[in-house]
């Protein structure tokens, strides 16, 4: 199993889709030998270009999201996997959560025979306190140009992810934005400076 500290601390904002393959810059080996059981060749490592090995970065992203959920959810996966009801104390039974054939978890429903794409009627369960969880909202958050907090919480859904308590995180990544502090900010009534004494003092009579 990969060192998770390193995925759950890195200090950066990469957007959804790539943001794993930056991980590899500090863990790259390492974690595709053991996540992958690759060696990391030329054709896997460097990274010059994200989008030049599509595969890989899908793979590594359902890897990631996989993970993310056995740190949050992974008594219920243990559950689901055995065909098991899971706890109804947990946070998530009210989605009728399964595994789909990735063993990721996804919200259930009576919508599989729906034409609709799958991100749409059963998308990724996510926890509230991953940094995973934290890095998608903030790219859909800068991609739909800083709105607020229900724009920014309808465009996570629609790019397939349910996060847990999403109302508070999406609200936790606004308030800490700094673009959203500089658009939102109050305007600022500027004190005027003292006047000069030209216009304090009387002067003398205009003369002929």
């Amino acid at each position: 199993m990969a060192d998770m500290e390193g995925f759950y601390t890195y200090p950066g904002e990469p957007d959804s889709s790539s943001y794993v393959l930056l991980i590899f810059s500090d863990q790259g080996p390492r974690f595709l030998h053991t996540t992958f059981d690759l060696e990391p060749t030329e054709k896997h490592f460097p990274l010059v270009n994200p989008d030049e090995d599509k595969e890989i970065r899908v793979e590594v992203n359902k890897v990631v999201i996989s993970l993310a959920q056995q740190l949050h959810f992974g008594d219920e996966i243990q559950l689901l996997k055995k065909a098991k009801a899971i706890s109804k104390d947990s946070r998530i039974v009210c989605l009728s959560p399964y595994l789909d054939e990735d063993d990721v978890i996804r919200v259930g429903g009576r919508l599989r025979k729906s034409v609709l794409p799958r991100k749409a009627c059963h998308p990724v369960i996510l926890p509230t306190k991953s940094q995973i969880s934290r890095l998608i909202v903030m790219h859909i958050h800068e991609k739909m140009s800083h709105q607020g907090r229900h724009f920014t919480e309808g465009a996570v859904r629609s790019t397939g992810y349910w996060i847990i308590e999403s109302k508070r995180l999406v609200s936790s990544v606004i308030h800490r934005c700094v673009t959203c502090r500089k658009l939102r900010g109050q305007l600022q009534c500027q004190k005027m400076a003292d006047l000069p004494c030209d216009r304090l003092t009387p002067g003398p009579p205009l003369l002929q």
